[in-house]
């Protein structure tokens, strides 16, 4: 994994070039995500003027949208390669007391949907590439080049980038794994 510091000086392809020359890698892999919250408070949450009612009264919402996105890109030909993205929406209704708890726990589900989403959608991005490169349909150039050792350009194969990505979001989903007990 690269730091994203690589990038605050020079950013776009002309960052993502630095990294390609000083990691001597073909791709690089991008992965990044986005996600909203938003809580708002419904007509029963006038029954929160009582003492009871902020326990036992659903009046508060909240909405938890989620994307993560994966692209590996060819910095050298400013191309994008292969992308996959995965998506999740969540919404509840819950007590006054329980909304910040709940809507935590909304957030971290979301988060590991959406990221299995995304491993779905890359498996599958994957071997549509695999094959279109077999075919000859990719816009790609297969070489050798001499001092690998990852791949020996066999079927199966898979560059560095797409590797690293693969293992990024592994990584991700093994983390919300152990901080949420509930998802595991």
């Amino acid at each position: 994994m690269i730091p994203d510091y690589y990038l605050q000086d020079t950013g776009g392809f002309s960052g993502l070039e630095a990294i390609q020359r000083l990691y001597s890698v073909d791709v690089i892999t991008l992965v990044s995500y986005d996600q909203i919250t938003n809580l708002d408070d419904n007509g029963l949450s006038l029954g929160y003027l009582t003492s009871v009612g902020a326990y036992i009264l659903k009046g508060s919402r909240h909405d938890t949208t989620t994307l993560v996105d994966l692209a590996v890109v060819d910095p050298a030909t400013r191309s994008l390669v292969l992308r996959a993205g995965g998506t999740d929406a969540r919404n509840a209704s819950t007590t006054l007391i329980d909304q910040r708890r709940k809507a935590r726990a909304a957030s971290v589900e979301s988060f590991a949907a959406a990221t299995d989403h995304a491993i779905e959608n890359f498996d599958r991005a994957l071997s549509e590439f695999e094959a279109d490169v077999r075919n000859g349909k990719a816009n790609v150039r297969v070489s050798a080049r001499q001092g690998r050792t990852l791949s020996s350009g066999g079927a199966g194969s898979m560059t560095w980038g797409v590797l690293a990505g693969a293992l990024f979001l592994l990584a991700m989903k093994a983390l919300l794994a152990a901080h949420s007990p509930q998802l595991a």
